[in-house]
């Protein structure tokens, strides 16, 4: 039998995106609930602009998925080039191929792990 909470979380509306860099090397999928746009009672997923000095410069609007919620295809995230700066504590992730810049990894610095995708 279930609860009501499990029932309101079953029936929340939630969209997949697939998503990777430029040229196709780096693939990912992720599901975000409430999904970005369309919702008839208005809720979408918040998407944040960030004020580090990359995300400032490059004018990233970023959305933070839990891990849980990403899936990356043909072991996507151990593609990905990694770049610290700063505090050193979280991956800017990129495609050694391309360059597509793809968010940030921030399993050292937030619990649950989560990321910020661009």
């Amino acid at each position: 039998m279930s609860t009501t909470a499990e029932k309101k979380e079953e029936s929340k509306p939630s969209q997949t995106y697939e998503c990777g860099c430029h040229c196709g090397y780096i693939k990912f999928a992720m599901t975000l609930s409430p999904p970005l746009t369309g919702q008839a009672d208005g809720a979408n997923y918040k998407v944040l602009q960030c004020s580090c000095s990359a995300c400032t410069r490059f004018g990233y609007l970023l959305v933070y998925p839990d891990a849980t919620e990403v899936t990356w295809h043909n072991d996507g995230r151990a593609r990905c080039a990694n770049y610290r700066f700063n505090t050193k504590q979280k991956d800017q992730m990129f495609c050694p191929k391309c360059g597509a810049s793809l968010g940030i990894d921030f399993r050292e610095v937030h619990k649950p792990h989560c990321y910020g995708f661009s």
